[in-house]
């Protein structure tokens, strides 16, 4: 469901109202060469024609937050561009609009909207827009049903993400699995308990955690001294709120083991920690998928982060006309402020910069990013926001196994 957005096209401006997923796809020949994009006002009447049109002003307003100070070039054109976030080669004719580039020729000025529809809509049925509204929580039922559809299309479409064997031929299928996992139970398990156990008694898919420890003194841990209460049952009341939202995911994503490094390895057990540490690798290899805190600097900070559901988000709603003439139906779609991107909230994050994320990160073949804002997935084809925005082979990942990168 959207925000409540104004009036379709209403109040906006001529330049507005051609604004399409074919007009931001567009390609124009000129003098010095190929121009992509729809070609709007200059910047200067863009600042007037914002005191009356919705549209004009969420542009201005994103220009003014991203580039401030804007410098403009005296004696030059300040042409306002928009631009899709999808160019294929070959041919710029394709739509599948999820963003929107707003830059400003001959300065610094550049702002990026996010471009969505709602899924039932001609819009999103036809694929001129992939953009996709946000789910108001990380933890909300539709948000999971957004990552199992994510994990399925996966399963079934991308067979590189399979190509990782999971152990050798001649290797013994317990090697598949960690030492010691925990089980989480189900989903519809109302019991606040859960259990470490042993490999042979949990021989299935599981997930990874990774995430920030924090200060060692917030940390819930396998100690000598409590492995045997770990056994009986470890109540997810007494977890950190990243472990505690990690088992939560995991039930809600039908598996029934979890990984946890400072729970599947005893850690004041120094045997034991040089027997597991150097098998991490194949560990966060072999698991179904892997969950990522990217969100949270510590154990404490969880990953399920609240988002604004405030309905004063500037959102204006768009109708066009797809080409073809013959009284075609119009389409809808919505333009918002860019939710934060993969950069900011991912790549810059304090759980991308700790040493183990370069194993966790590239040698898990799925992995869900629970960042602040929204939610991210990653495999050895791709990376997809929740958002709808895709980027190809952003990892740089490592395709072999973990003994070969050693």
């Amino acid at each position: 469901m959207s925000p409540p957005t104004t009036k379709s096209n209403s109040g906006l401006c001529d330049f507005c109202c051609g604004v399409s997923p074919y007009t931001v796809s567009s390609v124009r020949t000129t003098s010095t060469g190929h121009q992509l994009g729809y070609h709007h006002r200059t910047y200067e009447d863009l600042e007037i024609s914002s005191r009356r049109c919705p549209l004009c002003k969420l542009m201005l307003d994103e220009l003014i937050k991203s580039s401030h100070p804007i410098k403009l070039r005296k004696g030059k054109v300040h042409q306002v561009l928009l631009s899709s976030d999808k160019y294929h080669s070959g041919g710029h004719t394709r739509r599948e609009v999820c963003g929107i580039t707003v830059g400003v020729t001959n300065s610094n000025a550049r702002a990026f909207l996010h471009a969505w529809a709602d899924e039932p809509s001609d819009a999103a049925l036809s694929g001129d827009v992939t953009g996709r509204t946000l789910h108001p929580a990380a933890d909300s039922p539709g948000a999971f049903h957004q990552i199992q559809t994510w994990l399925n299309t996966c399963q079934r479409s991308h067979t590189e993400c399979d190509s990782v064997p999971l152990a050798d031929a001649d290797t013994s299928s317990i090697t598949r699995f960690p030492t010691r996992l925990l089980d989480v139970g189900t989903n519809h398990d109302k019991t606040p308990f859960i259990r470490l156990t042993d490999r042979q008694n949990a021989m299935g898919p599981y997930a990874a955690l990774s995430y920030c420890w924090g200060p060692e003194a917030t940390q819930l841990r396998t100690l000598k001294s409590n492995l045997a209460e770990h056994a009986t049952g470890i109540n997810i009341c007494t977890m950190p709120a990243t472990l505690r939202d990690a088992v939560t995911a995991t039930r809600n994503l039908g598996l029934r083991y979890l990984w946890i490094d400072a729970l599947c390895i005893i850690q004041d057990d120094t045997p034991d920690w040089l027997r597991e540490a150097p098998q991490m690798g194949l560990i966060y290899q072999n698991a179904h998928l892997t969950i990522a805190a990217t969100g949270s600097s510590s154990s404490t900070g969880g990953l399920f982060h609240p988002r604004d559901t405030t309905t004063n988000q500037p959102v204006v709603e768009l109708s066009y006309q797809p080409p073809g003439g013959g009284g075609r139906k119009l389409r809808t779609f919505f333009v918002g402020p860019h939710p934060p991107s993969f950069d900011k909230v991912v790549t810059a994050s304090v759980w991308n910069s700790r040493g183990w994320v370069i194993q966790e990160r590239n040698l898990s073949r799925r992995i869900i990013l629970f960042a602040a804002g929204q939610l991210f997935f990653e495999c050895i084809r791709h990376s997809v926001g929740e958002d709808g925005l895709v980027l190809v082979a952003v990892r740089g990942r490592c395709p072999f196994r973990f003994d070969t990168c050693n």
